[in-house]
């Protein structure tokens, strides 16, 4: 016998899993004039899905949202497309931002407080990667700059030998005394 509780979907996950013809049937269904919830889940329950009017409602309005969503991105795209057609300079960072910016703004205007925080996350990661994107560039620049001035690793650049050789001389010409330390015992390093 499994150590695993038996694990039942809750009934909403069950209406969310449906294909979206049938999903769209269940909400026109459900939206006609003086149909109720109870009604709602009898009507599911004699074609064999078995829900209850709680679950009905959060699937309900889980599909609402994401029907918004589904428009107001499609709203954002043809906008986007507009401003690129009138403002060819723009760069994908500044269209980017412009429909974060209206996305954001079709969320406050919808009261969607949820999808806003998301967004707000999102852009807030996009920019940490951002950063951390930079600062990895601005390293390797001070790496090479520093790699440049030293003749010898100019010399190894320079040479006709293959480049798997030239980062073999190179590793041997600048890490020549870690080896030596590992071979001496003095200190050990990680495999």
């Amino acid at each position: 016998m499994s150590d695993k509780p038996d694990r039942h979907p809750r009934a909403e996950a069950v209406l969310k899993r449906l294909p979206a013809e049938r999903q769209a049937q269940i909400v026109e269904y459900a939206n006609q004039p003086g149909v109720t919830l109870v009604q709602t889940a009898a009507w599911l329950r004699a074609d064999g899905l078995v829900t209850n009017k709680d679950s009905l409602s959060r699937f309900l309005s889980w599909y609402s949202a994401r029907q918004s969503f589904r428009q107001a991105s499609s709203s954002v795209d043809g906008i986007l497309e507009t401003l690129k057609e009138q403002n060819p300079e723009w760069t994908e960072e500044q269209l980017t931002s412009a429909g974060n910016c209206l996305f954001s703004q079709l969320a406050i205007q919808r009261q969607d407080n949820l999808e806003w925080v998301r967004l707000q996350r999102e852009k807030s990661r996009a920019e940490a990667i951002g950063l951390e994107r930079e600062k990895i560039e601005i390293q390797k620049c001070e790496a090479f700059l520093i790699w440049f001035k030293d003749k010898k690793a100019r010399d190894i650049a320079e040479s006709n030998i293959s480049t798997p050789d030239k980062i073999k001389a190179l590793r041997q010409t600048y890490f020549a005394d870690v080896e030596e330390l590992e071979k001496s015992g003095e200190v050990e390093l990680p495999k």
